[in-house]
């Protein structure tokens, strides 16, 4: 029993530890340089005096639907207007994006190192790194796209159990 424990801990550790790497990789130039132009539009949106305001400008835009403006908006005002804080939710998407790589790949049946391999790829590949550094929407767009993904995998195993309720 001891050794078959230790065996499920084992990608667990490993997801940690990509987990973590990732974090730092992140961390490591998340306030190297000031707000650039797109997120200065998002430290206005999440500053607007009124959530009708702040919504107003979203409409104006045109291009990026809400919910990330909506979270920002909260970090702001749970945090404050760093450019840290305004960049801490797309930190966090990104990291989360990255986790859901393992149960995607248990789902698929995948060979138990392809996985973390693909883990490590995108905790490591510059484009992921920078959107997740970015207080712009990019990063949630790829977590709901993980999201949709596992939906996906579990409807095709299984159509009866992951229904819409």
């Amino acid at each position: 029993r001891v050794d078959e424990r230790s065996d499920g801990l084992g990608p667990a550790v490993v997801f940690v530890a990509i987990l973590l790497l990732a974090l730092a990789v992140r961390l490591a130039g998340l306030t190297g340089e000031s707000l650039d132009g797109d997120e200065v539009f998002t430290l206005q949106v999440a500053t607007a005096p009124t959530i009708s305001e702040a919504l107003s400008l979203v409409a104006a835009d045109l291009v990026h639907p809400p919910l990330y403006y909506l979270v920002a908006r909260a970090t702001v005002a749970f945090i404050g207007s760093s450019d840290l804080a305004l960049r801490l939710p797309s930190l966090i998407f990104g990291l989360l994006s990255i986790a859901l790589i393992g149960p995607l790949g248990r789902r698929l049946g995948a060979p138990s190192i392809v996985a973390p391999l693909a883990a490590t790829l995108v905790a490591l590949h510059h484009w992921h790194i920078f959107y997740s550094q970015q207080a712009r929407s990019y990063a949630l767009f790829c977590l709901l796209t993980m999201l949709l993904l596992l939906w996906a995998v579990q409807v095709g195993r299984d159509p009866g159990r992951a229904r819409w309720r």
